[in-house]
């Protein structure tokens, strides 16, 4: 066998292994499960509550906690809270 033909099968047999973990692990996380019955909203936090249950009100912000200042260190961004 010449090395181009071993090269090739071992290209294809990658391929093949990449795209099995890949539907296997789409498969795990319910990606291939498609729900068609419901409408979708564009609200996230409904995906699979029935569209008639209302959520629970928000709890009252804690007294003196207003956000001052918003620091990002990875992008180097200071700046306060108008």
């Amino acid at each position: 066998m010449s090395d181009r033909s071993q090269g090739a099968g071992r290209l294809l047999t990658g391929v093949a292994w990449v795209l099995l973990l890949l539907g296997l692990w789409l498969w795990g996380h319910g990606a291939t499960d498609l729900n068609l019955s419901s409408p979708t909203t564009g609200d996230a936090a409904a995906v699979g509550r029935p569209s008639d249950v209302r959520l629970p009100p928000a709890h009252r912000p804690v007294e003196g906690a207003d956000p001052r200042r918003v620091d990002i260190a990875a992008l180097r961004v200071q700046a306060p809270v108008v």
